[in-house]
């Protein structure tokens, strides 16, 4: 620890020059990164001494980017027809461009942004056409950076200095002008032979700006797309105009535009000014990249690297992205440092930038490329008008412009998780890191969608700043008043959250008369620090400090005092702690109404409660809280009961409770069965209510299971018939005690104890000390014999009953969303009517693969982000190539992972669709074997994917969940309906509070004159039924949470193809050759089929 405390001084001691107002730069020196030279040490060990996989694995992308030389040159032969193209036409007048224009805008749909910038600009602006200059190609396809599979080649136009006039700088002059030549050259070339689509498009980080977007014919149809940018010839502007100080935008042609009257005042146009300054300087940061002393040929491979790592992460699109020129021009500040060596291979480099990003502070310390005496000049300027500055090669240009803190802080918090997976390197390395996709809908906990009204505009006029800011902006209000939300969110949440950041908007081509239609919603994430999402106090500074005045500001009339211990009295806000899982909901409410005037109406939260995920259909009240008191009473009598025998001839030596209920991982507790019971017309046989055809169901009855272990060795026993006698006496030896002592309805079972108490039926398993030591024993000297395979089973079943239980509660209490993701995905499963297909003993492992390896992601803090990511890893995993490890406590090693996949590749023809490996399974097949079969499979991959596209373009909300968790029966061949009179109904009736406190009123409750109907489910007895007799035939699915009233049938393909060929024989549309099956369909269900219908 002294050490590290030491490295971080030695930082601080950074080589640099006070500029202005004491900012500090980098100049050039390698500290000004604040990066470990251990890290700097470890990427040049590693390029020196071995080449990792994740190495190679890069490399092999790297070859596959590649630019074929074919390629090229049909890219060189099309530039030369467009340059050739574009030679002949012809000058043109002001009057006679504008008079064109007006025509071209309606034709190229971009007539409303054409009026939109004439009613902006001055009218005594002029402007005259001539032909461009040059075309050159720019950007990544010359410099061989391009990321596949969405090619494109940009071509710089470059456009006389004639056509920019006087008055080209003033209020959107110059964008209008640049439009104005943009659609006359677009007019020629729509003609052109070569040219198969063209259309007029926003830069895709810029919607001030429009480039022309060619879709060409012949040998590079579908290979590439064209986009040709317009920047105006070297020495059409003094680049000194561009500097943030010079004001460039006239409000009151601007408001007017909006049917606003205000007195012409000159406003701040930071990034108005930058906006023109890029196509200012294009050339010429085009020109330093493109010198291999600046910009390496090992260092534009890693660059590829990180443009596939960004743009996974959705960075890479939308006003304010992470730029390829940011990419390219920050590795040449780190070859500039020396932080990257000639010799490094492209991995190394990509390794190197992704530990400057994560210890660099570019908020703090502005960066600059021009050591030019103007340059450091204008990066003071740019620091008071920027978040975050990194000043390109001619220093009049912050390629970071257009970023706010947010954009600076997610990249950074995407570099700290990518080096802690290089640190931690495993084998899954570069796919995690370059592959898979990270949404932004993924990548928070909660999410925050903001519908911009048209009285939003108002309230914007009424804030100078604001009303600057979005005139900059191009009355973009959502980009406008993102950063005072961002500021408010961070100062009312504080140390709740690790990050915040907003989804960057790719805006469209249309741009109409009201800038309301354009504007798209403001959605922003919050990713939450751990164990804090419940707090409901919020305690400010002491009372007799300064920085209370600020705070009882900010939070208004919900500011008191209140006393604190070890703190004093301090200034606090309280919330409804009612229910402390809508609290982050309520702060941001609050604030965002208070400080920035929306209404909680504008608001969409993807906070949805577990209540309404999880909520019980057809209105049922959900009573979970009290349902979980009441079972955990019941549970504690049992166990108290059971450790006051002692008049028996064996001890029990331990009591442990097992399955899904009591790890939290079933999706509805247990509901107590009541005096109601009585009232059922129902035979009595051994002390146990018996089901009948023509009576009324009985209640759902579930039983929670549990494991009593007997102090009895098993040395002397030499047979499985033996040891099952030994437990059979013991139930019942336990069975007698417990109904002579405790009055409890008991009855021994199979094997267990089935126990009724308070309404609750208790699964008893029995199970020796020495038991699983003397089965091992007995399955190698039954070497070969059938006594093998059932010997084996008991020592899996015991195995898995005891460590998965284990594993599953350390998980529950380590992770805060694991168990309602849990829930929520075996919801989904069985709304999907994938019971009996789909185990929850596989959804348990797959949700726990999700949380035990996040990475890339965080771990989710919300079980709606834990669903998102469970529909994305089963409609995206690899599955007939790879199997799903679940390393549970980290007990494989890498090497031991890589060799067991290995082994599976071998057997993988035998082994089911779905394969999870586990440290006891090494095979993947436990709890996949019986299902599903390869056709349910990719019925669940294909339903996820669409899913999750739909919760993904819709957003996280009550409707689009309710949407997605509907039974749908289109899908199935044949539906049979069932009588919900038969039917399982679900009845929420929980112990009242007042009868647990009195245990002879709650004994008196449930006096049952017999033990309950245990694990029976009319539905899944009949399904089994439907298996046994016609599942030749066709999958029969079905809903084990009462979500609906159907079983769904889809014919095999075999049978499928002989009712085709019938229906062509017959030439009718009839289904004979079914209906002796669905006469067999009725005669099953008796009185439980309503009706069957064939579809």
């Amino acid at each position: 620890m002294k050490r590290k405390l030491n490295d971080e001084k030695s930082t601080d001691k950074i080589i640099s020059e006070k500029v202005h107002n004491g900012i500090q730069v980098s100049n050039g020196t390698s500290a000004k990164l604040s990066c470990s030279k251990d890290a700097a040490l470890s990427v040049d060990y590693q390029s020196t001494n071995f080449r990792t996989t994740a190495e190679l694995e890069a490399q092999a992308q790297i070859n596959v980017l590649k630019n074929s030389p074919q390629l090229k040159k049909d890219v060189n032969a099309f530039l030369a027809l467009l340059k050739k193209q574009l030679r002949v036409i012809p000058e043109a007048s002001c009057e006679d461009a504008v008079a064109t224009a007006v025509r071209l805008a309606k034709e190229f749909d971009v007539q409303q942004y054409f009026e939109m910038l004439v009613c902006l600009v001055p009218s005594n602006g002029k402007f005259t056409f001539a032909p461009p200059n040059s075309l050159r190609l720019i950007g990544s396809f010359p410099l061989e950076l391009d990321v596949k599979p969405n090619l494109t080649v940009d071509i710089a136009v470059e456009v006389p200095k004639a056509t920019f006039l006087e008055g080209s700088l003033n209020t959107y002059s110059y964008h209008l002008k640049m439009l104005l030549f943009l659609l006359l050259i677009a007019s020629k070339l729509r003609t052109s032979k070569f040219v198969k689509q063209l259309n007029l498009e926003f830069f895709h980080d810029d919607p001030r700006k429009l480039i022309i977007v060619l879709h060409p014919k012949g040998d590079l149809d579908g290979r590439c797309i064209f986009h040709l940018i317009a920047h105006p010839e070297e020495g059409t502007f003094q680049l000194e105009k561009f500097a943030p100080s010079v004001y460039h935008l006239n409000a009151e042609r601007f408001l007017k535009a909006f049917g606003e009257d205000i007195k012409g005042t000159n406003l701040a146009s930071h990034f108005y000014n930058q906006s023109i300054a890029r196509d200012a300087v294009m050339m010429q940061i085009f020109n330093y990249l493109e010198d291999e002393e600046n910009f390496p040929k090992n260092a534009r491979a890693g660059v590829q690297l990180l443009r596939l790592w960004i743009r996974r992460r959705e960075l890479d699109q939308g006003y304010g992205c992470v730029s390829c020129t940011f990419l390219s021009l920050f590795v040449c500040y780190l070859v500039k440092e020396r932080r990257i060596q000639s010799h490094w291979t492209a991995w190394d480099v990509f390794k190197a930038a992704i530990f400057a990003f994560s210890n660099i502070e570019l908020e703090n310390n502005p960066v600059t490329l021009c050591q030019s005496e103007n340059g450091l000049t204008l990066l003071n300027e740019f620091k008071s008008a920027f978040p975050i500055v990194f000043a390109d090669p001619t220093g009049y240009v912050n390629v970071c412009a257009h970023w706010h803190a947010s954009t600076w802080r997610m990249l950074k918090h995407e570099a700290l998780l990518a080096r802690q997976m290089i640190e931690n390197a495993d084998s899954e390395l570069f796919t995690r890191l370059c592959l898979q996709p990270v949404p932004f809908a993924e990548k928070f906990d909660i999410y925050f969608t903001i519908n911009l009204p048209k009285s939003m505009q108002n309230e914007v006029w009424k804030n100078a700043q604001l009303r600057c800011r979005l005139i900059d902006m191009y009355g973009l209000t959502s980009e406008a008043i993102w950063k005072d939300v961002y500021d408010c969110m961070w100062t009312a949440l504080g140390d709740r959250v690790l990050l915040i950041g907003k989804n960057l908007v790719q805006y469209e081509n249309k741009m109409t008369s009201n800038y309301v239609n354009f504007e798209k919603a403001l959605t922003f994430g919050i990713l939450i620090e751990s164990g804090r999402k419940c707090d409901f106090v919020i305690r400010g500074p002491a009372a007799n400090l300064p920085e209370a005045v600020n705070f009882r500001r900010f939070w208004g009339d919900k500011s008191q005092m209140r006393k604190f211990k070890s703190y004093g009295i301090c200034e606090t806000v309280l919330f409804d702690s009612s229910n402390v899982r809508s609290i982050f909901g309520d702060i941001v409410y609050y604030v965002l109404n208070r400080h920035i005037k929306i209404s909680r109406k504008r608001i969409i939260s993807s906070d949805i409660s577990e209540e309404f995920c999880l909520g019980l259909p057809g209105g049922y009240r959900f009573a979970e809280k009290r349902l979980r008191l009441s079972l955990h009473a019941a549970m504690a009598k049992v166990e108290k009961c059971l450790q006051l025998l002692t008049d028996m001839p064996f001890q029990i030596c331990e009591l442990t409770r097992v399955g899904s209920i009591f790890s939290d991982l079933e999706v509805y507790y247990p509901v107590p069965v009541d005096l109601q019971y009585n009232k059922l017309s129902l035979p009595i046989i051994n002390g146990c209510f018996v089901p009948e055809a023509t009576a009324k169901v009985p209640p759902w009855c579930p039983s929670c299971e549990m494991m009593m272990i007997i102090d009895i060795k098993c040395r002397y026993l030499n047979s499985l018939s033996e040891l099952r006698n030994i437990k059979t006496g013991c139930c019942i030896q336990v069975s007698e005690q417990l109904r002579k002592r405790f009055k409890l309805l008991c009855q021994p079972v199979e094997k267990a104890i089935l126990i009724f108490t308070n309404g609750y039926v208790f699964r008893l398993h029995v199970s020796f000390k020495s038991e699983e030591f003397f089965l091992k024993n007995l399955a190698e000297e039954k070497k070969n014999h059938a006594a093998e395979l059932e010997t084996e089973s008991m020592i899996r079943w015991k195995q898995a009953l005891f460590s998965q239980f284990e594993v599953y509660v350390r998980l529950r209490l380590q992770f805060e969303s694991f168990s309602a993701t849990v829930r929520l995905a075996k919801r989904w499963v069985a709304n999907k009517m994938l019971s009996g297909h789909f185990s929850d003993e596989a959804v348990e492992l797959i949700i726990a693969s999700l949380f035990l390896t996040p990475q890339p992601f965080t771990e989710s803090r919300h079980h709606l982000i834990g669903f998102l990511r469970f529909l994305r890893l089963l409609s995206t995993f690899p599955w007939s190539s790879e199997p799903l490890m679940v390393n549970f406590n980290n007990i494989l090693t890498d090497e031991e992972m890589l060799e067991l996949k290995q082994q599976w590749r071998i057997v993988r023809p035998t082994l089911p669709p779905f394969c999870l490996l586990t440290p006891d399974d090494h095979s993947g097949a436990r709890w996949t074997r019986t299902g599903p079969s390869s056709i349910v499979a990719d019925y669940i991959i294909r339903r996820a994917a669409f899913d999750l596209r739909i919760l993904q373009n819709d957003g996280l909300t009550t409707s689009t969940l309710r949407k997605i968790m509907h039974s749908s029966k289109q899908v199935f061949d044949v539906v049979i309906l069932l009588s919900r009179k038969r039917n399982l109904q679900p009845t929420v009736a929980p112990v009242e509070e007042e009868n647990t406190a009195d245990d002879g009123k709650a004994n008196a409750a449930y006096n049952l004159k017999a033990l309950p109907v245990v694990d029976f489910s009319p539905v899944e007895f009949y399904v089994r039924q439907l298996k046994e007799n016609y599942g030749q035939f066709g999958l029969f699915f079905w809903n084990r949470l009462f979500s609906s009233h159907f079983v769904g049938v889809l014919w095999n393909n075999r049978f499928r193809k002989i009712i085709q060929h019938q229906k062509v024989q017959q030439k009718i549309q009839a289904t004979a050759c079914t209906d002796e099956i669905i006469k067999g369909f009725y005669a099953l269900g008796y009185d439980l089929v309503k009706r069957i219908v064939v579809q």
